[in-house]
Formats: structure tokens, sequence, C-alpha cells
């Protein structure tokens, strides 16, 4: 289980997250080509994640200010998006 943060003016690249792991994307934080797998989560709060795919189980969560672009969610995957939170071309 690993908590991964990334904050304003950081760019993560290529982050596999499993059962237990977490990422959070922060207001001025981008992510970009993000794997989430079962049990894994990728929350955008104020960043930007760009080409995250989440597989059967995981979760692609969008809070106020968040944004994602171009995700892929396999059936069995799920994003969620609250209110205030935007994503383009899933």
């Amino acid at each position: 289980m690993t908590t991964y943060s990334v904050t304003a003016d950081e760019i993560s690249t290529g982050i596999t997250l499993n059962a237990g792991d977490l990422l959070y994307v922060f207001s001025g934080g981008l992510t970009v080509n993000t794997t989430v797998n079962a049990g894994g989560t990728e929350v955008v709060s104020g960043g930007v994640a760009i080409s995250s795919t989440v597989l059967p189980g995981g979760i692609l969560s969008v809070a106020s200010g968040g944004t994602t672009t171009n995700a892929v969610v396999s059936a069995g995957g799920n994003e969620v998006v609250f209110a205030g939170g935007s994503t383009l071309s899933t």
C-alpha cells in the first residue's frame, strides 16, 4: 500500500496503482499515463490527469477543480466525477 501526492508544479508519469495504492493529484499537479488496477484509486483534486487507464476494480475520482482528459475506463472500472470536477474525451 503506497500513497503518492502530486502537488503544484509536479509531473508524474507512468505510475501503476495496485490494491490499496492511492494517488492524489492536487492543484497545479499533473499526471500522465497512470494505470489504476483493481483496488487502486487516483483522486484528482484541483490537478489534471491525462490518459489514465482504469482497469476492472480501479477507481478514478475527480473532485472539485480536478480535470481528466483522454481517460480509458474498462468495463468494471469506475470514474466518479463530483460537483466542480470535469472529464474530457473519456
